[in-house]
């Protein structure tokens, strides 16, 4: 939605998908490689399909996650692209298109406050209602029918480019999730397989010592 209002994607930007990156890698390795490490006498092909599974475990967890995220983005974006739908009123309130309705109505005498009639002409004129966007005009101000037909039609104007903008934005934020997430499933899995497969050539090079089998064993019983 702040995609949508014009408040830009910094939170789905590159900054993000390096620390969503690092700590999904970081802790499949670790996770596989205690995991490995603890489960006895295993050979490294074992501890990596061990990994393997963890790592299964783990992105079915993530995924049911992400999937609200991006299908709330896919949504904004279909609204954006339709011009119809649930995320109008926020393309509504993008200050771009704020800007632009502000602008058009300067110096004109207005019923009602700016940003109330702004905001019910930038909607209407979103959702297509040409007639819709005139009416509501002539009745909010003292313009006549054909002063509003021109306010609404030079609005109509500028905001098309302004939703087109807004479309391509949502799309790069959900490519930007797409990508962060194939590239999180990927190479996630390749640590938490090497991670599986370290852990258990440690654990065949030096077992755990009698003190560290307890705890494992303490823990497994509670």
């Amino acid at each position: 939605q702040d995609v949508i209002r014009g408040q830009g994607a910094g939170g789905l930007g590159i900054g993000s998908a390096i620390w969503i990156g690092f700590s999904v890698f970081i802790s499949l390795f670790i996770g596989s490689y205690y995991g490995a490490k603890v489960a006895g006498f295993i050979t490294r092909g074992i501890g990596g399909v061990q990994g393997a599974v963890i790592s299964a475990l783990f992105f079915g967890f993530l995924l049911s996650q992400a999937v609200s995220t991006v299908s709330l983005l896919g949504k904004g974006l279909g609204s954006t692209v339709s011009t119809v739908g649930g995320s109008v009123g926020d393309l509504a309130s993008n200050t771009q298109v704020q800007d632009t309705v502000n602008q058009a109505l300067q110096g004109e005498t207005l019923n009602a406050p700016l940003p109330e009639v702004a905001q019910g002409l930038a909607t209407r004129l979103i959702r297509g209602d040409t007639q819709g966007a005139r009416n509501f005009l002539v009745e909010k101000s003292t313009m006549t029918e054909a002063q509003a037909d021109k306010i609404v039609s030079d609005v109509q104007t500028n905001v098309g480019p302004i939703a087109q903008n807004v479309a391509q934005a949502s799309a790069k934020a959900v490519m930007m999730i797409g990508w962060t997430l194939f590239f999180s499933l990927t190479f996630g899995t390749l640590f938490a397989v090497l991670g599986g497969g370290i852990g258990a050539r440690s654990h065949l090079k030096r077992p755990l010592g009698s003190t560290e089998v307890r705890d494992v064993r303490k823990t497994r019983a509670a």
